[in-house]
């Protein structure tokens, strides 16, 4: 009778160790799913967040919501810098309070730093004048009021004569 029992431990040890193997080896294998799982989903959120919001925000404002931080912003492409400035020509208050809200903008001083070097071609800048036009239907009278405003202006001596 104590040799069937122990028999029976034996039995019941060795399954007990085969087991706890077992248990070891599932709980690797759920591990590596779980670490996989992450990196999936990761790279999947990333790919709908791109896939949603690129037809409205550009690459660099994209990798802003993907990152979940709106500073630092290493590379603002032109067409993020040029919106930015038209946004904050048009209201600064506007620009500051969507700046605010997390929006990703560039700050104030990244459009100084950038657009201080900004030069243009002397003479008439057509765009400005088709921005006008544009404009004008939608302009009060003391809104239509222009002026023209010449910066160290020089003439041309041809010019200078028929003057």
């Amino acid at each position: 009778m104590i040799a069937d029992k122990d028999k029976r431990l034996a039995r019941v040890q060795r399954r007990l160790i085969q087991e706890q193997r077992q248990k070891n080896v599932l709980r690797s294998k759920l591990k590596a799913i779980k670490n996989q799982q992450a990196k999936t989903t990761k790279a999947k959120r990333d790919q709908i967040l791109s896939d949603a919001l690129s037809p409205f925000f550009t690459n660099a404002q994209v990798s802003c919501f993907q990152r979940g931080s709106w500073e630092r912003v290493r590379t603002w492409d032109k067409e993020d810098l040029k919106l930015a400035l038209t946004l904050r020509m048009l209201s600064s208050r506007t620009f500051e309070y969507l700046r605010s809200l997390h929006y990703p903008l560039p700050a104030r001083s990244t459009l100084e730093r950038y657009f201080k070097s900004f030069q243009l071609a002397p003479g008439f800048l057509d765009c400005v004048g088709e921005l006008i036009k544009f404009r004008l239907p939608t302009m009060s009278k003391t809104d239509k009021v222009c002026s023209i405003n010449f910066d160290e202006m020089h003439l041309s001596k041809a010019i200078g004569e028929i003057i």
